[in-house]
């Protein structure tokens, strides 16, 4: 609901203006973006995933390829960012958990992705002394990153805290100390994020 506002679907208010006569939800088309650079009705559905007949008719269809394919290559694409940190750092951070590599995949997936691994939606932090760029003297601990993209925060405090309905902005326990919510959500609506 948050993600979409169910702005994928559209109702004709009159019959003259429903396609065909008939007054029902049908597909809407997405609108042109900048970036990604994508056409308008590029992308259909749910989802919103590329148009295809399959993905424009059948909602179930188009659920299934959004998070295979769409959410699928978020996925890997954060693994990849986790990845690329953690071989950057010494000692190197743990693991993302399951939960916290969610949410840098909704980042990805959202409005404002991070395109570098510095604007990711976790950074790593040093629980000691940085002793230079890369080395901490304790161990290195992921934390929100509200420094380098703070629209992208914004994008899954706002997802998380609508669902489930009284929902946190970061459903992930066990997260190294962040202000919970890691983000002021009206800060957000100013910055027009």
């Amino acid at each position: 609901m948050k993600e979409s506002t169910y702005e994928q679907f559209f109702m004709p208010a009159k019959s003259p203006r429903a396609p065909y006569g008939i007054i029902d939800s049908w597909p809407n088309e997405s609108l042109p973006t900048k970036k990604p650079k994508s056409a308008a009705g590029s992308h259909i559905g749910l989802m919103q995933v590329p148009v295809s007949q399959p993905d424009a008719w059948n909602w179930l269809q188009n659920t299934q390829d959004g998070v295979q394919g769409v959410f699928q290559n978020a996925l890997n694409t954060a693994d990849a960012f986790a990845v690329g940190m953690q071989t950057s750092y010494a000692p190197m951070p743990p693991d993302l958990t399951r939960c916290q590599l969610e949410e840098m995949a909704l980042e990805l997936y959202g409005p404002h992705p991070g395109k570098v691994e510095s604007a990711q939606y976790y950074a790593p932090q040093c629980s000691g002394k940085v002793t230079d760029k890369t080395t901490c003297s304790v161990q290195w601990q992921w934390e929100i990153n509200t420094a380098k993209n703070y629209c992208g925060v914004c994008y899954v405090a706002g997802v998380r805290n609508t669902a489930p309905p009284g929902g946190s902005t970061s459903t992930c326990t066990g997260t190294p100390p962040s202000p919970d919510p890691p983000i002021n959500l009206k800060q957000c609506q100013k910055k027009k994020c």
